[in-house]
């Protein structure tokens, strides 16, 4: 994962990894790391699609400004004392193909921190 530092805000250390099952029955299997973020704060995991790629129609909110594009906000995190955060997730999810990118975003101004770019996976 990396900054995105033109829809984002770079925190300066912050990385993170995020490991998933390419192909799961009724859902997405994630296991994210985040670490060098800000000490016990909160931050927001989103599954982020595209009108041009697989899946953009199966999440469930419309991007604010760019109704095309759609998004889901999964789970609101608290890194921990260290700016650390680690967790596996099962996000259920309608069945189909899945094109999208990986946010995690700051809950005070919504900016996006770190992001992984597009990765295939589908829901049976």
């Amino acid at each position: 994962m990396s900054d995105l530092p033109q829809w984002g805000r770079k925190i300066p250390g912050a990385t993170g990894t995020i490991q998933f099952h390419e192909s799961f029955n009724g859902g997405f299997i994630v296991r994210v790391a985040l670490e060098g973020l800000a000490p016990d704060h909160r931050y927001i995991l989103t599954l982020n699609g595209n009108s041009e790629r697989a899946g953009n129609n199966l999440l469930a909110d419309p991007v604010p400004g760019n109704e095309r594009e759609r998004y889901l906000d999964f789970i609101t995190i608290t890194a921990d004392s260290n700016g650390r955060y680690r967790a596996n997730f099962g996000i259920r999810l309608p069945a189909g193909r899945y094109d999208v990118r990986f946010y995690v975003k700051d809950t005070s101004d919504f900016k996006i921190v770190l992001y992984r770019d597009f990765f295939k996976f589908s829901v049976e």
